[in-house]
């Protein structure tokens, strides 16, 4: 059964039919509906889809069905929010530093004319990247975004041993193409 598969006809109008499971829910453990209802919205179609797709949770009554979907997916939603996370700021080159007028993080660069810097800096990344498969740009991207090792591979569906490889290989990549760059 596919995560993403669209609902039947019939699904559609039994997920219409009991949708105020939604409301009781929010309602019975005081969540706020504007952060709330999106998620368990989810889960409630999840537990429709397995209503329907899955004979043996027959055995329950859908709304107990309903109700364990949507806590699974208000847990996933508070592991998201709370996962350990790179918080670091972006910072623009160009931008003036606080309380220095007309100065730059590029200025500060040593023996750089900032445009030199930066064409360095995108020629190296362009040469990096061209030469990618699918798994490192996946694994760079999700890097970039704060993920972990552990997350990535859960996201990616690899290997937790594949995702340190890959982050070997991409460390060893920009190391040679900055010599290659230096020389």
């Amino acid at each position: 059964m596919s995560d993403h598969a669209a609902l039947t006809r019939e699904e559609q109008e039994f997920a219409a039919e009991h949708c105020g499971l939604i409301d009781l829910h929010l309602k019975v453990n005081g969540l706020d509906p504007d952060k709330w209802w999106d998620v368990l919205v989810f889960g409630y179609l999840t537990a429709v889809r397995c209503w329907f797709r899955v004979p043996q949770v027959r055995r329950w009554a859908f709304p107990t069905i309903a109700k364990v979907k949507m806590r699974g997916a208000m847990g996933n939603q508070l592991r998201y929010e709370n996962r350990a996370m790179r918080r670091g700021q972006a910072a623009s080159l160009d931008a003036d530093l606080d309380g220095l007028e007309a100065v730059t993080l590029y200025d500060l660069l040593p023996g750089s004319s900032g445009a030199e810097e930066q064409a360095v800096f995108e020629m190296l990344m362009c040469s990096l990247a061209s030469g990618l498969t699918g798994t490192e740009k996946a694994v760079l991207r999700l890097t970039t975004e704060g993920y972990g090792r552990g997350e990535i591979a859960r996201k990616l569906g690899i290997p937790h041993q594949q995702v340190k490889d890959t982050l070997a290989v991409l460390q060893r990549r920009c190391a040679e193409e900055q010599i290659v760059e230096a020389v």
